[in-house]
């Protein structure tokens, strides 16, 4: 089950009592030769165990202070809540080379045995893309928190070609998710659902549970639009959703990005159809649309899932073009995207201030 945290370049310290206010401090924790990984805020970085008060967050490496290269991974972890850090531990892929198979946008996931209660104890699990000339797989591996039995396996696929898994979350005990696009080198053509078992004792074992291929509404150019994707389970591991920022034909008509899910009800032993969600439908989203404009998503999304097995989609809602662009300049809200006894919902969450902004120089 993916935890939900508070992030404002650091973690966030909340308040104990209903009755006080919530204060935000913050832990410098670590270094990086390239920090653009944490642009992307699809993959899961920090991992959170509340039975053993522990933190990670994963990392690339600081070339220049460690040697090595940059797409080496690091780690750093806090087993007071965050109150005082361990920093760039590691390194966990060391036989990664530089140019060849180095790790891009890690994610983590903490494995606690049943019955433990000493961090040291659990264990980690990561996964990152790996990059040639272009993304050409996945490095993923274990290690103990006590800093031991560190685990390096590489999986790159030749038929089709991987992008970014994104996603990566325990379900059940010992059972990991993450999701990835498959692409045939132009375009997006499906999506490839990662499953990870821990095998007992020192890693986890990963195939492919489930190849998506959604029927993508290509009228506009000839070419599958997606944004955003997720997936995500309850507490129990049972009931799970992948969420898809997309258009699929059958569906609404103007050119915008709805969110689209699949749904598993017996612990992703089989999934549903898509089900797409006509953001139109929603009075508190079409009374703010301006005219000649339609409701459309934005490009991000995060995805949870209740302990009621409900998903819980927060993306923003925009004005949309007709043509798969959206306008931060006009209204814009953040929604929780939820199904509640069989009707899909949208729920208002809150204003956005802004929108997408620039990064670096150009």
């Amino acid at each position: 089950m993916k935890k939900l945290i508070l992030l404002a370049g650091t973690l966030a310290a909340i308040a104990t009592t209903s009755f006080a206010q919530p204060c935000a401090t913050s832990a410098l924790t670590s270094s990086s030769s390239n920090a653009f990984t944490n642009i992307r805020n699809a993959t899961n970085a920090i991992a959170v165990d509340n039975d053993l008060n522990t933190i990670v967050y994963i990392h690339r490496n600081n070339a220049g202070v460690f040697g090595g290269h940059s797409g080496q991974l690091r780690y750093d972890i806090s087993t007071d809540d965050g109150s005082t850090w361990s920093t760039n531990l590691g390194v966990l892929n060391p036989l990664s080379v530089n140019g060849t198979n180095g790790a891009r946008y890690p994610q983590i996931a903490i494995h606690n045995p049943a019955g433990n209660t000493v961090p040291n104890n659990a264990y980690l699990s990561y996964q990152a893309a790996t990059v040639a000339a272009t993304f050409n797989g996945i490095v993923s591996g274990v290690r103990k928190l006590d800093g031991t039995g560190n685990t390096e396996t590489y999986n790159q696929p030749a038929a089709t070609q991987t992008l970014i898994p994104n996603s990566m979350v325990e379900g059940a005990p010992g059972i990991f998710w993450s999701i990835d696009e498959v692409y045939n080198g132009s375009s997006v053509t499906g999506f490839r659902v990662f499953k990870g078992v821990w095998n007992g004792s020192t890693d986890v074992v990963w195939s492919t549970n489930a190849t998506l291929t959604p029927p993508f509404n290509l009228a506009f150019n000839g070419l599958p639009q997606v944004g955003d994707y997720h997936i995500a389970f309850d507490p129990t591991g049972q009931m799970g959703w992948i969420s898809i920022l997309t258009h699929l034909t059958g569906g609404p008509s103007p050119y915008s990005f709805y969110p689209v899910f699949y749904r598993t009800t017996d612990g992703g032993n089989t999934w549903s159809a898509p089900m797409q969600v006509d953001l139109g439908q929603f009075n508190c989203i079409t009374s703010n649309i301006t005219v000649g404009n339609f409701a459309s998503a934005a490009f991000e999304s995060d995805l949870t899932v209740d302990v009621n097995g409900e998903p819980h989609l927060l993306t923003t809602v925009c004005n949309g073009n007709n043509a798969y662009a959206i306008f931060f300049t006009s209204w814009h809200h953040m929604f929780d995207i939820t199904y509640h006894f069989g009707l899909w919902n949208a729920i208002d969450v809150a204003n956005v201030n802004a929108g997408r902004g620039t990064w670096g120089t150009a």
